[in-house]
């Protein structure tokens, strides 16, 4: 029931969704944990902010220029700056991709790069970069990234947040084993 209620990507469905498949791992769990501390401080984008994405974009993917069918799920939200390396989940800091762009080719790699390496032309690519450019500049490009004090105070959190984890999985597991 309460799964119903949250958005699929909330953390709670994604640990529900990896309980499913298989054996929850304690790195899954923690994964987890540090995703919900992370969308306090920075939340996903409202659905009215992913349409402005969209139409800014012209239903194309920003990287390659596929048309892409938001019907269909075709579509991605991609960070220009990964999250994996301090990007935040601002509009300003995205653009919309296609599903190869996104998630198999670009991964945690810089955009500018990614975006030379899909155009087949120079002015291809000035173009695209232009464009994503001026996406940036509408929002600001100070809040692409968090800023490190933000950033370490997660971390703290995150550190904290585990070794208390960590002391009730071993909690847990002793006393399983006198239950065996």
């Amino acid at each position: 029931m309460i799964g119903q209620l949250l958005a699929p990507w909330s953390p709670f469905v994604c640990l529900k969704r990896n309980i499913k498949l298989g054996k929850p791992t304690s790195s899954q769990a923690k994964s987890t944990i540090k995703s919900s501390l992370l969308l306090i401080v920075d939340p996903e984008l409202r659905d009215e902010e992913k349409d402005r994405v969209w139409s800014y974009f012209g239903s194309a993917c920003g990287y390659c220029g596929r048309k892409l069918n938001r019907a269909a799920r075709e579509g991605h939200v991609d960070h220009l700056i990964p999250v994996s390396l301090g990007g935040r989940n601002h509009i300003g800091n995205r653009v919309l991709a296609c599903a190869a762009c996104n998630g198999n080719e670009k991964r945690d790699l810089p955009w500018e790069p990614f975006l030379k390496s899909k155009c087949t032309t120079p002015d291809a690519f000035a173009a695209r970069r232009a464009r994503i450019d001026a996406w940036k500049a509408h929002f600001g490009t100070d809040d692409l990234q968090l800023p490190p004090d933000v950033l370490a105070v997660l971390e703290a959190a995150t550190a904290r947040v585990f070794a208390a984890y960590d002391a009730a999985v071993e909690e847990v597991r002793a006393l399983k084993n006198k239950m065996d």
